[in-house]
């Protein structure tokens, strides 16, 4: 009996633990980062290698399966799978908790489980009204089924309060992770809007996210705007500063890969897509950009497998044209030469002939 009442007391002070770094820990460059330790199983090539532009735009960008929500993922992912049921057990017991949902409801948006998160994030916007994070997340979830204008409704309103509020000033406040994700979601589902609404979003995230150039999730979407751009090694020179802090953020580590990726260092690549999948493995991209890469090293049939995992996660990267004659993972298909580069290609052949 005692043993139980110790391991329920364990459980729930873990619980209350994860929940406190999830309402307080704050995501502005003013605070520092818990150092962490690189596992020894995970090599980060130096960003130093890759080369300077103008060879290659990025056609791409990252999707909100790319990144974990719950804040302490990277403490609890060698475990995560207990960790996960554990919370699950305690949503059960008390959904009307405050901390029981929000865990609950991210966990299940990071492992892919939309129609179980949703109902979870319904039911924690009704009990808890006056907070905006159940808001944000069903948010999320809302963007992951294809409703970006019910995402946009939600997140456009905490970033334009940011930006009225002096953004880092003193009257803004401490920026929450909610924060930073309506910033990051706002991004990602921006292509996906009517043009007028696109216009506002990028309005807003060209205002806040040269303040956060430190965040590793505002960070991804400065090195993401440098690879559709063409100017890798500017990405690369945000990537080493954001890596130094945060070596073990899978979307940095994947943007890292591409990078080189778009420099032909293909064994560099596979090593930096591998490295990220070990520390999350519901990346689409990441599996999508192995598959490229094998693709490029001539090994079909492992980039069919790799492409296969991608597919399973987002089935909406299906494309079974392109796909049955490769285009979907030739190179031509998700880089491009900028029109710059191609006319001085031009003007040089023609001076040569």
């Amino acid at each position: 009996m005692k043993i139980k009442v110790v391991l329920a007391l364990i459980l729930s002070l873990e619980l209350i633990c994860s929940v406190f770094s999830f309402a307080f820990a704050e995501e502005n460059i003013k605070s520092e980062p818990a150092e962490s330790e690189k596992p020894s199983d995970v090599k980060v090539v130096n960003e130093n290698s890759i080369e300077e532009e103008i060879e290659n735009k990025w056609t791409e960008t990252l999707k909100l399966k790319d990144y974990y929500l719950l804040p302490d993922y990277l403490e609890v992912r060698d475990r995560f799978k207990d960790y996960a049921a554990t919370i699950a057990k305690n949503y059960e017991e008390t959904p009307d908790v405050f901390s029981s949902a929000v865990v609950h409801g991210l966990i299940l948006i990071d492992r892919g489980e939309i129609s179980r998160a949703r109902k979870v994030w319904e039911k924690a916007v009704e009990d808890f009204a006056g907070n905006p994070t159940p808001k944000v997340y069903k948010a999320w979830v809302d963007a992951l089924e294809g409703n970006y204008l019910l995402a946009k409704d939600a997140w456009y309103p905490v970033a334009k309060e940011k930006i009225e509020l002096g953004i880092t000033g003193s009257m803004s406040g401490i920026w929450l992770p909610y924060h930073t994700d309506s910033i990051l979601g706002l991004y990602l589902i921006k292509d996906n809007l009517p043009e007028k609404d696109k216009l506002e979003v990028e309005n807003v995230i060209d205002e806040i996210a040269k303040h956060f150039a430190r965040n590793p999730k505002i960070a991804s979407i400065l090195i993401t705007k440098d690879y559709k751009a063409g100017k890798i090694k500017s990405a690369a020179e945000k990537l080493a500063v954001v890596l130094e802090r945060y070596p073990e953020e899978p979307e940095l580590i994947t943007l890292l890969g591409i990078g080189q990726l778009l420099s032909r260092h293909y064994e560099d690549a596979l090593n930096l897509f591998d490295n990220s999948n070990k520390i999350f493995p519901n990346s689409p991209t990441t599996h999508l950009m192995k598959a490229r890469v094998l693709f490029a090293l001539n090994k079909k049939k492992e980039s069919e497998s790799e492409y296969e995992k991608a597919l399973k996660i987002e089935p909406g990267l299906q494309d079974p044209e392109n796909y049955k004659s490769n285009k979907l993972l030739a190179e031509k298909s998700y880089i491009v030469k900028p029109a710059k580069a191609d006319k001085k290609r031009k003007k040089d052949e023609f001076h040569k002939s």
